[in-house]
C-alpha cells in the first residue's frame, strides 16, 4: 500500500475581491432586451449574449430598448449610471476585447468592432446570422449561420475562416468560447 500526502485546498475567501454583486436598474423608459424565449423570436435574435463583462470585471455592457430602439449600454461597475453606446442600434450579441477597451457585436447581420475610447464601429464580416460571439487574443469567433460551423476573423480585420465543420446530424455550431489556455474551443452543436 502507498500513501500520498497532498496539501489541503486553500479555504474559500469571501473577500470583496472574489465576489461582486450588482443590480442594474433600468432607467425610466428603458427595458432589458435579453429574453431568449420571447415570441416571435427569429434565429438572429433568440438566445444571444446581450450582456458582457471584460476580463478585469470593471465594466459591463448590456442591450436594452428605449422608445422601440434597441442598443448597447456601458456601465462602470463602481458607477450607478449607464451610457448608451453610439453606433450600436439593433445589436443582438456582444463581447469584450481581452483588454476591455473595445467590444465586438452583431448588428444588421454584420460583425462589428468598436473602441470604447471613441471612434466609429468597423465592419469585420457581412452576413452573420448565427448565435454567439467571443473575442480571445487577436481573434473574434462567431457563427455565420445555419449549416455553418464556428468561424474566426482577426480582430484587426481580414478574411474569416472556418475552424469547425458541420458533421452528421448537426445543423450548426454556436456560442463559441475559446478556453483560457487558448488551445481548446467550447461550443454548442445543434442537431436536427
Amino acid at each position: 500500500a502507498a500513501w500520498i500526502l497532498k496539501p489541503a485546498a486553500p479555504p474559500f475567501s469571501s473577500s470583496s475581491d472574489s465576489i461582486a454583486r450588482l443590480t442594474i436598474t433600468p432607467a425610466e423608459q428603458l427595458t432589458f432586451s435579453s429574453n431568449p424565449f420571447a415570441s416571435p423570436c427569429g434565429m438572429s435574435e433568440c438566445g444571444q449574449r446581450t450582456i458582457a463583462l471584460p476580463p478585469d470585471g470593471r465594466r459591463i455592457v448590456y442591450a436594452a430598448t428605449s422608445g422601440g430602439r434597441r442598443q448597447l449600454f456601458l456601465r462602470d461597475i463602481d458607477k450607478y449610471e449607464s451610457a448608451a453606446i453610439t453606433g450600436t442600434d439593433g445589436a443582438i450579441a456582444v463581447t469584450f476585447s481581452p483588454d476591455g477597451h473595445s467590444i465586438a457585436f452583431i448588428v444588421e447581420r454584420k460583425l462589428k468592432k468598436l473602441s470604447l475610447e471613441g471612434g466609429s464601429a468597423q465592419v469585420h464580416t457581412d452576413f452573420v446570422e448565427g448565435s454567439g460571439i467571443s473575442w480571445n487574443g487577436d481573434a473574434i469567433y462567431f457563427n455565420p449561420g445555419v449549416s455553418r460551423g464556428v468561424w474566426r476573423v482577426a480582430a484587426s480585420g481580414g478574411t474569416p475562416e472556418a475552424i469547425t465543420s458541420i458533421e452528421g446530424r448537426e445543423v450548426f455550431h454556436h456560442y463559441p468560447e475559446l478556453l483560457p489556455t487558448g488551445r481548446a474551443l467550447l461550443f454548442s452543436a445543434l442537431t436536427g
